[in-house]
């Protein structure tokens, strides 16, 4: 195996276990602490403030690493001859379900900037119609992290699936 081989190798696996951090940090936060914070207040206030900090320091560190290694790996794939247009579809469609998950994650960011520092605050009340529609910011987050895992997937698939019909 030569070094740019091994190289490739260590990216992809910074590249899945990044990805595997934001989204299963994510599920904790929602399932685990989110609940815990609500119904105990006034106990968790001094310990939620630095986690929620702390949270989106690790949650923009993702981001970067995420977006440098998926370059890598991006213009690795398209320089190889097994490319196919389902592959380039796919991808694109990933891309696209990237830079909508990242934009959330920065508007919310800037929502929270704008107000004082407290615990963690539900979304704004909803008309009940509305909410099967438009779930909160952090769960349509985590369900475009999961459905960038399904895509991942799906294009490691399509491309094995061109390397082995040639």
């Amino acid at each position: 195996m030569r070094i740019s081989e091994m190289l490739l190798v260590l990216i992809q696996s910074v590249h899945g276990i990044v990805a595997v951090i934001w989204i299963g940090g994510a599920l904790f936060y929602l399932l685990v602490l989110l609940p815990t914070f609500r119904s105990h207040p006034t106990d968790l206030r001094s310990f939620s403030l630095p986690l929620n900090k702390r949270f989106q320091e690790v949650t923009g560190m993702c981001i970067v690493l995420l977006t440098i290694t998926g370059i890598v790996l991006m213009f690795d794939k398209l320089t190889s001859v097994h490319v196919t247009n389902s592959y380039l579809v796919t991808l694109g469609l990933k891309i696209g379900v990237s830079l909508i998950m990242f934009a959330l994650v920065w508007t919310q960011r800037q929502t929270r900037r704008k107000k004082e520092p407290t615990l963690p605050q539900r979304t704004p009340q909803i008309p009940s119609r509305l909410i099967s529609v438009f779930p909160s910011r952090p769960i349509m987050i985590l369900c475009l992290g999961i459905g960038i895992f399904l895509l991942s997937d799906i294009l490691g698939a399509i491309f094995q699936h061109t390397l082995l019909s040639r």
